[in-house]
């Protein structure tokens, strides 16, 4: 029993590892995205027509700014991660 549970476990373990980084990646900004920034505010903030974000560097700044005030402790790589989410899916700004 506890054998066929460590392979299902490694079996799931290697599908991820299967993924593409950039597939992980993805989900994972999502996933923070999701996680720590929309119990203040829904997605429909960065749609709006008066919005502040106009430049890839103020939404650098913006999410380093919410992300601080909030208190999440995100590293580098998953500020990286969120940002580059925010901007494929909502901003589509060239940096």
């Amino acid at each position: 029993m506890i054998m066929m549970r460590n392979l299902v476990l490694l079996a799931a373990s290697l599908t991820v590892l299967a993924l593409p980084m950039t597939a992980r990646s993805e989900d994972r900004g999502r996933m923070l995205y999701e996680n720590h920034c929309v119990a203040c505010h829904e997605s429909s903030v960065h749609i709006r027509e008066a919005r502040n974000v106009k430049s890839y560097a103020d939404l650098e700044r913006y999410t380093n700014r919410f992300a601080k005030l909030a208190g999440v402790e995100w590293s580098d790589a998953e500020k990286i991660l969120v940002i580059e989410y925010l901007n494929r899916t909502h901003y589509k700004l060239n940096h």
